[in-house]
């Protein structure tokens, strides 16, 4: 898992929270005065530390967190450096997680952002396919294209709208607001997926429900099978 934006520790967070039903909030208090223990606030370690023991311990072997937000790595120049990297400590990774494209592109004066973006996709799924290892790509959507859009598509990409060319499958999800007031709490409950393309399966569209307060998403059948009663969070 590359992130150029959170850091491994906040991230391992919302594995934990989506897996175990503990709201986000509780494990990444605002207040940074909370004594914390284990990485985690002392309240919440007494009541889930075991659990929560028990599901870092079964990722652990089989996940690696490598942190691009300092700025300075980039995809063209540092992707293959790091799977040499990796393959010499003998982790073999099945998938690649990378999160988000824009923040791992390598800078030039005399290069537009569009190609930069376009390149370093390119780049990612050329290096991917020779190591025979999946990679899982983030960019972002501009906000006033798909604003009110149910069904987002690579015309509203941000920046960029052949970011996914090389892509075997590319997928949307829906960003539908109840205001126009960019806050967590004015995201509609029910949003939507839109499978694009995919050269090798069947395109479609679906709803899913967002359920942040446990960094999650969730179809209307599996709202009703969670654990610990994970509520969704109210428009």
């Amino acid at each position: 898992f590359i992130s150029t934006e959170q850091r491994p520790f906040e991230l391992i967070h919302r594995m934990v929270s989506s897996k175990l039903s503990i709201p986000i909030d509780h494990l990444s208090p605002p207040d940074r005065e909370v004594e914390m223990i284990n990485g985690y606030p002392v309240a919440v370690w007494a009541q889930h530390g075991e659990r929560i023991e028990q599901f870092q311990n079964s990722i652990y072997p089989h996940l690696q967190m490598v942190n691009w937000g300092t700025g300075k790595k980039n995809v063209i120049d540092d992707i293959e450096v790091l799977f040499k990297i990796i393959n010499r400590q003998r982790f073999k990774p099945d998938l690649l997680i990378f999160d988000w494209l824009g923040g791992g592109l390598k800078e030039s004066a005399n290069t537009d952002r569009r190609i930069q973006l376009e390149d370093s996709a390119n780049h990612l799924s050329r290096v991917c396919k020779g190591l025979d290892v999946a990679v899982m790509c983030l960019a972002q959507l501009n906000d006033k294209q798909s604003n009110g859009c149910k069904y987002p598509t690579n015309a509203m990409l941000h920046e960029c709208k052949t970011t996914p060319h090389r892509m075997t499958n590319a997928i949307y999800i829906s960003s539908l607001r109840a205001s126009e007031e960019e806050d967590t709490l004015s995201y509609l409950n029910e949003q939507y997926v839109n499978i694009d393309k995919t050269r090798k399966g069947t395109t479609g569209r679906f709803s899913i429900l967002r359920d942040f307060r446990y960094q999650r998403f969730l179809t209307p059948m599996m709202q009703t099978r969670q654990p610990n009663g994970g509520s969704l969070v109210s428009a």
